[in-house]
């Protein structure tokens, strides 16, 4: 009887917190790290980060010219897009696969649409 009140308790508790990640994704705010072109404001809600959505942008217009991952990380290492900072071919993989460009959450089983700006829209 215990085993069963025990895992009822488990249920309730991860229904709840899908419940309350699917609100907060719904209202702009992303948990854990934002990617790159987006920032967090004071508010933490997710809005685009001005300062890097162009390289966002240009990335995927690289990707949409046909360039190759290894081809954008390496034209982007030789500008020093970000310097230190050191690209990588999974790391432009990783953008392009990443669906909160296309304005959605993936987190595990979630997929939810947000209500923050879509970056790619900007395209």
């Amino acid at each position: 009887m215990l085993t069963v009140l025990s895992q009822l308790e488990i249920e309730i508790v991860s229904e709840r917190t899908k419940f309350g990640l699917n609100g907060a994704i719904k209202s702009g705010h992303l948990p854990g790290i934002v990617p790159l072109g987006y920032k967090k404001d004071n508010n933490k809600k997710t809005i685009i980060d001005e300062t890097t959505k162009d390289i966002v942008v240009r990335i995927f217009n690289m990707y949409l010219e046909g360039k190759s991952y290894q081809q954008i990380s390496n034209k982007l290492n030789k500008e020093k897009v970000l310097y230190p900072k050191h690209w990588r071919d999974t790391t432009i993989m990783k953008m392009i696969d990443n669906k909160v460009y296309m304005g959605d959450y993936e987190n595990s089983i979630i997929i939810k649409s947000h209500s923050f700006e879509w970056l790619l829209l900007i395209l």
